[in-house]
């Protein structure tokens, strides 16, 4: 996993947002529709980073499937079809974006509350707290002749404490 970026809820983009003064007057009308229509939908990108450590070119990427997991609880899973992939020979990169929702509401529940309130902890009091496990699971689907394989999943795991 590169980074996440391209952060949204309610048409406002929370990338550089860090208090409520960072946001416009439209801003804020956007988030009281949204409230009021009880839509608490994030949507982001997971950036992932491939690289090509083979001495000939990487392609026949032609989507994949994924799960987010936060502790052990899915945050959010889907598929991406729409994915044709070249990565260069020889330590070539190329970024995979992979476009993710997560329903906050639905989230907001039962243990994925405690694992999200510990996870903010842990970013903001590094080294103190139980550790966050976040796993990204990918599975792609490569071109082989005329016919598109799944691979088995490829799980990408960080822990932060």
């Amino acid at each position: 996993l590169n980074n996440i970026g391209n952060i949204t809820w309610a048409g406002i983009n929370l990338s550089n947002i860090h208090n409520v003064s960072d946001l416009s007057i439209i801003d804020l009308a956007n988030a009281a529709t949204a409230i009021a229509q009880r839509n608490f939908n994030l949507n982001f990108d997971a950036n992932v980073l491939a690289v090509n450590s083979t001495s000939r070119p990487a392609s026949g990427l032609k989507g994949f499937d994924y799960a987010l997991q936060l502790d052990q609880t899915q945050l959010t899973s889907g598929e991406n079809n729409n994915q044709d992939l070249y990565v260069a020979p020889n330590g070539g990169e190329a970024i995979i974006p992979i476009g993710m929702n997560v329903d906050l509401e639905q989230l907001l529940s039962g243990d994925a509350l405690s694992s999200i309130v510990n996870f903010a902890s842990n970013l903001t009091r590094y080294g103190n707290g139980e550790p966050s496990n976040v796993s990204l699971k990918f599975r792609p689907w490569v071109e082989l002749g005329s016919t598109i394989q799944k691979l088995p999943y490829i799980t990408l795991n960080h822990t932060l404490q």
